[in-house]
């Protein structure tokens, strides 16, 4: 009689190619695991610098919007065309600062004289300055130069008239700030027309012939300068620093100062 004998598994022949399938699944699931790891990684990595990359940029550019927005206000302050302004700036990425170096004379040829400081205020970043000076906004983009974003008020049609308007600002008591969120309040205090001080006379608008303004110690005096030098502002450099409007003997000269409080609120 043949008894069939139980068979350890030690002597059982072993699939080889069963095993080594095995081995070849879990290698390969191994290094798709750290594929899919590494990728990861390397998109978390990457995306996260991208993303800071990007908030920083946008906040740069909302920061230079606002900051010609509030010239823009300023602007329509001494146009009299409203009473208070508020514009808001996240300064995360820079400071703002209240300046008074800059010094605008004005002469006629009749011997009237003004001299104003203007002020002006400055948003600066990174690499870009936006500032707001008598009625104008300029911006400059580290070594690519500055540029006048808004024109200031200072009209000359040649033989006609010449209309000088100056913005002086009552700047606040803290001069600068940073970090965070800011409220740039404009209040317009009061408008005065300095010339002429008669109907007719001396004095009156069409005494003077020609009218002279200088602009001084300002960082911008270059632009000022560009500004004077186009054809179209009817203006012409007579001096470094000083431009001429000649309005002959049948035009007027006019010369007001609009005197704006500023304040940062937060």
């Amino acid at each position: 009689m043949i008894r069939n004998t139980p068979t350890d598994d030690r002597d059982r022949p072993r699939d080889r190619d069963g095993d080594d399938r095995a081995v070849s699944d879990l290698v390969g699931f191994i290094g798709t695991f750290a594929i899919i790891i590494t990728a990861v990684a390397i998109i978390t990595t990457v995306g996260i610098g991208s993303l800071g990359e990007f908030q920083l940029h946008e906040q740069h550019n909302n920061a230079v919007r606002n900051m010609e927005a509030v010239g823009n206000d300023l602007d329509r302050l001494q146009q009299q065309r409203a009473k208070r302004h508020s514009t808001r700036i996240d300064l995360s990425v820079g400071r703002l600062r209240w300046i008074d170096d800059t010094a605008i004379e004005v002469e006629t040829d009749t011997n009237v004289e003004h001299s104003f400081r203007p002020g002006s205020l400055r948003l600066e970043l990174a690499d870009t300055d936006v500032a707001f000076e008598n009625g104008a906004v300029f911006r400059s983009d580290g070594s690519a130069g500055g540029v006048m974003k808004q024109r200031p008020e200072l009209v000359c049609r040649d033989g006609e008239r010449a209309i000088v308007s100056i913005v002086e600002l009552d700047g606040p008591d803290q001069r600068q700030v940073g970090s965070g969120v800011v409220h740039v309040v404009g209040v317009r205090e009061r408008t005065d027309l300095l010339f002429p001080l008669n109907r007719t006379g001396a004095n009156s608008s069409t005494a003077p012939t020609e009218v002279d303004v200088s602009v001084r110690n300002s960082p911008r005096e270059s632009l000022w300068v560009d500004y004077f030098e186009r054809p179209e502002s009817g203006w012409t450099m007579v001096d470094s620093d000083t431009a001429r409007c000649t309005v002959g003997d049948d035009g007027g000269v006019y010369v007001r100062r609009t005197v704006v409080n500023v304040s940062f609120r937060r």
